[in-house]
């Protein structure tokens, strides 16, 4: 059975109104990291959503549940996300400050097949997020559309983009990307608030 395109959105972590995609990866091999505290099962019981973060190589597996209602005949669906883990910035021993974990978040092969997207000639995208866990919560907040529309409207120049619909989409490559993202990356105001930030808390 194809996963119906709202979990997609979903899965991708898509803000409800203007999101920012980027069609190359956010990162470089060698910024990739990892953190144990990212790992294990999550759940944000207001939106009936679980994640189980678990490493895989390099990157991480997620399954993303979204929970099902028996009383509303909603089953449970799940689909998996590869995402790269990495700090877009200075070298930590060289800053005063911790460097923010990122995440760049897309649809693994199988899972892209399933939805039956490959066949419309639709083009996988990837999903850049900031990464807060403090105590038994996971933040997860995606850059503000509003904020890089901004900045690109000073320079247009400063980032290879195009707009489809209410979407930004970012064409640039991904070491271009990654420097745009460290010069950025610890500016709260370049990513969504927190109400509109995705909150989850760890499973035990």
């Amino acid at each position: 059975m194809k996963l119906n395109l709202a979990l997609i959105a979903l899965a991708l972590l898509a803000a409800p109104a203007c999101t920012v995609k980027s069609l190359q990866p956010g990162y470089t091999k060698e910024a990739l990291t990892q953190s144990r505290e990212v790992e294990g099962s999550w759940i944000n019981e207001e939106r009936k959503v679980m994640l189980t973060v678990l490493p895989s190589g390099e990157h991480y597996s997620v399954l993303l549940t979204l929970l099902g209602d028996e009383e509303a005949d909603e089953p449970e669906k799940t689909v998996r996300l590869k995402v790269a883990l990495f700090r877009a910035g200075p070298d930590k021993s060289l800053s005063l400050k911790p460097v923010p974990l990122l995440a760049d978040a897309s649809l693994t092969d199988d899972a892209w097949e399933a939805t039956g997207l490959a066949q419309t000639f639709t083009i996988r995208t990837h999903s850049i997020c900031r990464v807060d866990v403090a105590g038994d919560t996971l933040t997860i907040r995606e850059l503000k559309a509003s904020a890089v529309s901004d900045l690109l409207a000073k320079d247009a120049t400063a980032l290879d983009h195009a707009e489809a619909s209410d979407e930004k989409v970012i064409s640039a490559p991904s070491q271009k990307l990654m420097g745009f993202l460290a010069a950025h990356a610890a500016d709260d105001a370049f990513f969504v608030d927190a109400d509109a930030a995705h909150k989850f808390k760890r499973v035990e």
